[in-house]
């Protein structure tokens, strides 16, 4: 895939849920994001604000291909690998926002704007999941609450690179019961 589909993911979600880009400064100056992907620089302490953060959390390889082409003077390797990737998706807030607008995330996946990325990156949200899960009591005592989804999604990837190994010389040998211990073979071809 050209982007990540995380990425993706958290793109169509905000875009669904009408949420800004993010929530502007906290007094430090680091800025305050809207969504995240994994937990890496998490500050869900500085806004009360629904916040989303997307991670990949397993991948099963569905299939494994390597095609190649000819491009003069170059050969041109293409390697392709189609996985299932489970992705989590945290729907999180110290307000109330989570609680009420948990649904909206699930309803952004199934988007008439959802189904166009899915086209335009050529991958797949499968249908949508059974439960939204309230995962708040692992939050302890700081009040947020908390939901979660995970969304099987079918994606790819790929890679290509030039080949410059390519043979020019083929050689091969045609033996009978009798000349297969010889030195000479009763047929020898080399093609330089």
């Amino acid at each position: 895939m050209d982007k990540e589909v995380e990425k993706i993911i958290l793109d169509i979600i905000i875009t669904e849920m009408n949420l800004p880009d993010d929530y502007g400064n906290d007094d430090d100056g680091n800025e305050i994001p809207v969504g995240l992907i994994g937990f890496n620089n998490y500050k869900l302490g500085s806004t009360e604000d629904i916040q989303i953060i997307v991670t990949s959390q397993n991948k099963k390889p569905m299939s494994n291909t390597t095609r190649t082409r000819f491009e003069d003077p170059d050969f041109i390797e293409e390697s392709i690998v189609r996985m299932r990737e489970n992705i989590s998706i945290d729907i999180l807030s110290r307000n109330t926002d989570a609680r009420s607008r948990a649904w909206e995330v699930i309803s952004a996946l199934n988007s008439l704007y959802s189904q166009g990325k899915q086209e335009e990156y050529f991958f797949k949200i499968f249908k949508v999941p059974e439960t939204m899960n309230n995962v708040s009591e692992a939050e302890g005592g700081s009040n947020i609450n908390r939901f979660n989804v995970v969304v099987p999604c079918f994606t790819w990837y790929s890679k290509e690179k030039v080949n410059t190994t390519y043979y020019e010389e083929f050689s091969t040998r045609v033996d009978n019961e009798e000349s297969i211990g010889e030195t000479d073979g009763l047929i020898e071809i080399t093609e330089p």
